[in-house]
């Protein structure tokens, strides 16, 4: 018998959609995961910065990049929100998504309409006597500076320099996989297979009936097939099921079912820069990567705030050379776009990815805002003494 949902990729959503809709004990679930272990698909990315190729880091693990990203867990602007319901996406407006916020979150420091205490992902902010020596003296130096001083970088219209919250409780990631998907692992009608390789989307018609995996060529039978895969998986499923642009199909081999120049376009990538000073004192063993956080708006832009400015150690042992500081600077609003392409059928070899980094005018621009922010507080006390 056919499950009912197949879930292609038990990553940060795929983890969330098994949990919540095996809630329903007479709907049958499949996770699938390509993982499990530890593991980054090693995907590399072609930008338009003279033909430079940078790491295109995805995980491939169960809980997916939540297990192996910075631990950071910040809210969208309200305005984002706001502009998608406009374009015509119902029911994304900044109003409707806040009380899922909400809902899945347990704040352990605020409270209150914009946060929620009963879900199942903590959030916490870093306690001032935890705060490294950098992250002291990036917050000092913000508000010597002129920033504002923000308390809780999840409230709506917050920009300026504060603590951010963080889904790391007593130094431990709290990944979807921890949050969502053990507590629903033990249910009969939940199975997560990992070690499944999806090669294509199995169509009848123009209707999924299942997924098919590589390698063994297994179906697996399902009513539905969500696609979770991440944000080149899911593309790469679709395009090897005969759904995306014609054109690009035939010339890989692929016949199409249905004409879809979206399916790997709009590929959206915010630029992140590193600004590297030297440092008067090398780090301390054990202090957290992240702990401070400024938003703020570049001299182009009518908008709360654009860019993200964090301060972190360059550990010698990462770089071979003496001890720096590293102020990362990135336009969390992109113009630019990029796209997903297949380099053939083989569900095991990588995609083409172009980021398209800085390929609309207005992006770098704004960068460099964000580098004369960095520069700018580099040379303000405190931290101008570090």
């Amino acid at each position: 018998m056919p499950a009912d949902v197949v879930i292609v990729g038990a990553g940060s959503a795929g983890c969330v959609l098994a949990a919540r809709l095996s809630e329903d004990r007479d709907r049958d679930v499949v996770l699938l995961e390509s993982g499990p272990d530890t593991h980054d698909w090693g995907y590399r990315a072609e930008t338009a910065l003279d033909g430079r190729v940078l790491d295109a880091n995805r995980a491939r693990i169960v809980g997916g990049c939540s297990a192996t990203n910075a631990a950071l867990a910040v809210r969208g602007r309200p305005a984002d929100y706001d502009a998608w319901a406009t374009l015509g996406c119902d029911g994304w407006s900044f109003a409707d998504v806040l009380p899922f916020f909400c809902r899945l979150e347990h704040d352990f420091d605020f409270d209150g309409d914009a946060h929620g205490q009963d879900g199942p992902f903590p959030i916490r902010r870093p306690a001032p006597d935890e705060l490294a020596p950098i992250q002291r003296a990036f917050l000092d130096a913000s508000a010597n500076a002129g920033f504002p001083v923000v308390a809780d970088h999840n409230a709506p219209g917050a920009a300026g320099a504060g603590l951010p919250p963080m889904n790391l409780i007593d130094g431990v990631r709290q990944r979807t996989a921890l949050t969502y998907l053990a507590p629903a692992r033990a249910r009969s009608n939940l199975a997560v297979r990992a070690d499944a390789l999806v090669d294509r989307i199995e169509l009848a018609g123009t209707r999924a009936v299942g997924v098919r995996l590589a390698g063994s060529g297994e179906l697996v039978e399902a009513d539905r097939v969500l696609p979770a895969a991440g944000v080149y998986g899911s593309p790469m499923i679709l395009l090897r099921s005969g759904i995306g642009l014609a054109d690009h199909l035939r010339s890989v081999g692929i016949d199409p079912v249905l004409d879809r120049p979206g399916v790997g376009a709009n590929l959206t990538e915010h630029p992140l820069m590193p600004n590297v000073f030297e440092a008067t004192i090398p780090p301390r063993a054990g202090d957290p990567v992240f702990q401070a956080l400024l938003t703020a708006p570049s001299a182009t832009i009518d908008a709360v705030y654009d860019l993200h400015v964090l301060p972190l150690f360059n550990p010698p042992e990462l770089q071979g050379d003496p001890p720096a500081l590293v102020m990362l600077t990135s336009v969390m609003t992109p113009r630019s776009r990029g796209s997903v392409r297949l380099r053939s059928t083989d569900p095991h070899e990588a995609p083409h990815i172009d980021l398209g980094l800085f390929t609309d005018g207005a992006d770098l621009p704004r960068m460099l805002d964000g580098m004369r922010i960095a520069r700018r507080l580099a040379a303000t006390d405190p931290l101008r003494e570090l």
